[in-house]
């Protein structure tokens, strides 16, 4: 139930802008406004937007308006949820505006792409929009497109998954991985006084931390000063910038390698953390 942003370029027909979308794509909407599906019976595609009213919409190409589907001021998980509801054909408490143009919009349509991101919709909003595309699916054909709020965050939980088998907030205390989105949550931890020791790992400009008692902080990120509270600061590069990286790519929905913009003596995060993973533990770490 998920497709490719190249897939999408090419056959969405009907496309459904689910909650507020973050900045980095809008030029991919705008992109999908101005061309044409090669699966249309018509001559551009049909826009939807999700979300109650006066949120912020993506820009379209020439002017056009996306059809707005909402329940007033509701929530986007509400809206969503009185969406399934209607379309299911059962009763709700309020209506989902313009909905008879939705239903025969998708009955029409040969290939609906449901555009999100965690960027504005939580757990429940997107498991109603998963169940949605599911219900959906029994009878004709959706599909959705994840779209990151950050790149590098997705490259990030893409690469634990495949070393892991689970995303971020995964734990190796007893000697496996363990996933626990509560637990592992850095920031809870901290708070909670559970951590002595944090290693945070940025590229971009180093922001002040509050210095906690009983924990110490490594920074490594790309400055020419000591980060103030941090206990050791080692300067590392930007990836793409100061050395050739992969990155995860929105734009292709998959990694890609990318030359150094402005190459630099600064050694990447993962050279320094081979070298202290070399220093601490006796068995070497895997690729």
């Amino acid at each position: 139930m998920t497709v490719a942003p190249g897939e999408t370029r090419r056959r969405a027909d009907v496309v459904v802008i689910v909650g507020e979308l973050p900045r980095i794509h809008h030029g991919l909407v705008g992109e999908l406004a101005g061309t044409v599906p090669d699966l249309s019976t018509g001559n551009q595609r049909a826009f939807f937007v999700v979300g109650p009213n006066g949120m912020s919409v993506p820009p379209l190409n020439g002017g056009r308006k996306a059809t707005q589907l909402s329940c007033g001021q509701a929530s986007l998980a509400a809206t969503l949820a009185a969406l399934r509801a209607q379309y299911k054909g059962q009763r709700t408490s309020q209506p989902v505006s313009n909905f008879n143009d939705f239903a025969k919009a998708l009955a029409a349509a040969h290939f609906p792409v449901f555009l999100f991101s965690g960027h504005a919709a939580e757990g429940l909003a997107l498991e109603m929009l998963q169940g949605l595309i599911a219900d959906l699916n029994r009878k004709s054909r959706a599909s959705g497109l994840h779209l990151p709020a950050n790149e590098n965050g997705w490259g990030s939980t893409l690469a634990s998954a495949w070393m892991t088998g689970f995303p971020l907030r995964t734990g190796f205390a007893r000697g496996f991985p363990e996933f626990d989105p509560w637990r592992y949550d850095v920031a809870r931890m901290i708070a909670a006084g559970e951590a002595d020791l944090h290693l945070r790992i940025s590229a971009t400009t180093a922001q002040a931390m509050e210095k906690k008692r009983r924990m110490a902080l490594i920074a490594l990120t790309k400055t020419q000063e000591p980060v103030a509270g941090a206990a050791v600061t080692i300067a590392i590069g930007e990836a793409g910038v100061d050395h050739d990286a992969v990155v995860y790519s929105s734009r292709t929905g998959s990694l890609r390698s990318i030359d150094a913009q402005a190459a630099s003596q600064l050694p990447s995060a993962a050279t320094i953390i081979r070298l202290i993973a070399t220093h601490a533990f006796a068995e070497a770490l895997p690729c």
